[in-house]
This record gives structure tokens, C-alpha cells and sequence, in this order.
């Protein structure tokens, strides 16, 4: 496909929707409170209806234009890359992560589940460990003393506290 989106999108994006969704499911399992007092799962669920919406229209259109670059060559269905198949095992490890995200959260608190989380995904994207782990624990923590601490907004506390 010129330029276009191709199947590995397609596998990304559907992939993304499972992940996307399986930690929506884990987040509505959480306190949900209301609108001017939100509980520990608000938040967790707007993410992913916002982020569940966005992928569906990525997803709309990659599949529209992989459907049309079959179109382009009559009798002949685009065929995956070999990516794409290294691509499923990114998504596979990125739908799993989401979907322990929540319940680690609920046992061990906000930051060390977000930290790891983070540390896993920018290793799926590549980033070396040293860097990960840097990138990953300092976001971390930087989310709980905006969140937990300026905002007030109420984030699972862990057994240490945070």
C-alpha cells in the first residue's frame, strides 16, 4: 500500500481496541462515584471510552484502505507482512498488560502497576531498560503527585502508602 495503512495497523489497532477494552472492563469494576465527586474508576473509564472511540475510527480506516488496496489488484487479497505476525505478539502482550493493570492497581496501589505498565510498553516500542525504567517510574509518580496529591483526585494507595 502506498503510504496508506496496511495490515500491520490493522493488527495493531485491533489489538489496541482488545486492550483498550479489556481495561475498560477492569475499570467500571472500580468505584465510579459521580461526576462532581469521582471515584478511583472515573477516570480509568473516560480513558478508555475516549481512547476506545479513537482507535475505532483508526481501525475504520485502515480497513478501509486495506479492502481497497485489494480492490486495486483484482482476484488478489493483500497478503500480511511478516511484521504483522511479530505485531500480533506485541499486541497479545500489550492486551495483557492492560488487563492486569487494573487488578494490580487494586492490590498494590497506583504507582508501582502505572510504573510497570510503562516500563512494558516503551520496552514493546523498542526503548532500551535503562531508559524504560527511567521514563516509566518518573511518569509515574509524576501522575500520582498530580493526581493523588495537588488534584485530590482519589487513586488506589498500595501498601506503602502511594
Amino acid at each position: 500500500m502506498d503510504g496508506g495503512l496496511g495490515m500491520e495497523a490493522l493488527v495493531f489497532l485491533g489489538g489496541l481496541l482488545l486492550g483498550i477494552g479489556v481495561y475498560g472492563l477492569s475499570a467500571a469494576r472500580l468505584d465510579l462515584g459521580n461526576v462532581s465527586h469521582p471515584g478511583t474508576g472515573f477516570f480509568p473509564l473516560l480513558v478508555a471510552v475516549a481512547a476506545g472511540v479513537l482507535a475505532l475510527l483508526c481501525f475504520g480506516q485502515a480497513w478501509g484502505e486495506w479492502k481497497a488496496a485489494g480492490a486495486r489488484t483484482p482476484g488478489k487479497e493483500p497478503v500480511p507482512s511478516p511484521e504483522a505476525s511479530r505485531g500480533v505478539r506485541r499486541v497479545l502482550v500489550f492486551a495483557a498488560a492492560c488487563g492486569a493493570y487494573i487488578p494490580l492497581m487494586s492490590r498494590f496501589g497506583y504507582v508501582v502497576p502505572t510504573a510497570l505498565l510503562g516500563v512494558g510498553l516503551l520496552k514493546l516500542t523498542g526503548v532500551g531498560t535503562g531508559r524504560a525504567l527511567v521514563i516509566g517510574v518518573l511518569v509515574s509518580a509524576s501522575l500520582w503527585l498530580v493526581l493523588g496529591w495537588w488534584l485530590g483526585v482519589p487513586v488506589p494507595l498500595g501498601p506503602w502508602g502511594f
